[in-house]
């Protein structure tokens, strides 16, 4: 059985997971704050894609650290270093990419019983690195495509963090193709494997545990920002810009950035910016899943295929409505749970999902003054039948 058939077979499998955890509010968008977009032009590139492979993973290089949490995980744990320019805005496959696994464990909170596994000390979180390598960009590419090579150097300068959470039932590694496609743009894209919904979690995955994601999130920023000593992760964050850092997620992902981003429980301050595939605002630690009314300045991107039988459509709408950031909403028309998200070199929408979120995150992490206009192009190239886009707060 093909890896793409597996994946996906693996997160339809277990969509009545979200469907039972989803929220029903189906509030409506309101008309007067929000501008609607349709696609009028099939002309604009979209820009490569790469194909999605889990097997690459075998061979990444591993090493492990186990530690605890430096401080709080709460916003401002890590202060951010002065960066002298942000990085340069760059297409996909401008530069090859490098991938490796750090193995990490955060020893200051524990990981519930799940099923028929005990609870244990620890939460183990191996996370999966796609980065600009240094060398030819020629070397890691193919038919056009980002691809990564285990263990590259690194390319000096650094660079803008995404810190990507995978679906229930996924795996950090499991959406290679869309991370590997923005590192080759000049970004540094962490993806962990979480706990216990991830495809091997101990007494098999599950949603209950997602209100200790966001803190896992904020743990691993920690980490990653940490450049003391000669530790895998510490190797890292010598890449990274510290002051510019995004999340993104698919599914129960996005669900865990959007509380990463909005929900009073869980936001962490050095999130500068969020993109949600196909997720929802659902009560994570405090048992509310309104977003914090005072946060105004973290841009929000979401996509959602309007035929989602999993995470339904209208917990984009209503999200749409609830968030006081600016925010641009993608809708795909025809368009479900999975394929969108997990397929970009085969699938146009997948394609378009990875561009558009680049497009996002060069105007939100990078300063580019044309990112929104090439998102907003982007969709328009599909046509109407493929994509459209709203705006509010902009």
């Amino acid at each position: 059985m093909s890896e793409r058939i597996t994946r996906t077979a693996v997160l339809v499998a277990t969509a009545a997971l979200l469907v039972a955890s989803c929220s029903s509010d189906a509030t409506k968008v309101a008309n007067a704050t929000a501008k609607k977009t349709t696609a009028t032009s099939a002309s604009t590139s979209i820009g490569p894609s790469t194909s999605v492979s889990t097997t690459a993973s075998t061979n990444t290089t591993t090493t492990v650290a186990t530690i605890g949490t430096k401080g709080s995980t709460k916003p401002g744990s890590t202060p951010a270093t002065a960066i002298n320019a942000l990085a340069a805005v760059a297409p996909i496959g401008k530069y090859p990419v490098g991938t490796t696994q750090v193995d990490l464990v955060d020893t200051s909170r524990g990981t519930p019983a799940n099923g028929s596994a005990p609870a244990t000390d620890g939460r183990k979180l191996p996370t999966v690195v796609f980065y600009p390598a240094a060398g030819d960009p020629a070397a890691s590419t193919g038919g056009g495509q980002a691809k990564s090579v285990d263990g590259a150097p690194a390319r000096d300068g650094r660079y803008p963090l995404i810190v990507f959470s995978h679906g229930v039932t996924g795996r950090g590694i499991f959406y290679r193709g869309e991370l590997q496609s923005w590192a080759s743009a000049g970004y540094v894209v962490i993806a962990p494997d979480y706990p216990l919904s991830n495809y091997d979690s101990p007494g098999g995955p599950t949603t209950n545990d997602v209100g200790n994601q966001p803190a896992d999130a904020s743990f691993l920023i920690d980490t990653f920002l940490d450049e003391a000593g000669d530790t895998p992760a510490a190797k890292v964050a010598k890449q990274i810009d510290p002051a510019h850092i995004g999340a993104a997620g698919h599914s129960l992902g996005a669900i865990t950035s959007l509380g990463l981003g909005y929900l009073p429980c869980c936001t962490d301050d050095r999130i500068a910016a969020v993109a949600s595939w196909a997720g929802a605002f659902l009560p994570l630690q405090d048992g509310k899943a309104k977003p914090d009314p005072s946060v105004t300045d973290r841009p929000l991107l979401l996509v959602h295929g309007d035929q989602d039988p999993t995470v339904p459509y209208r917990a984009s709408v209503s999200s749409f409505a609830k968030v006081a950031s600016p925010r641009w909403f993608v809708t795909l028309p025809g368009q479900g749970h999975v394929d969108p998200y997990l397929s970009p070199g085969t699938s146009a929408a997948a394609a378009l999902v990875t561009q558009v979120t680049l497009d996002f995150f060069d105007a939100q992490l990078k300063g580019d003054a044309t990112g929104i206009s090439r998102l907003e192009a982007a969709v328009a190239a599909a046509g109407a039948d493929e994509a459209t886009i709203e705006s509010a707060g902009t």
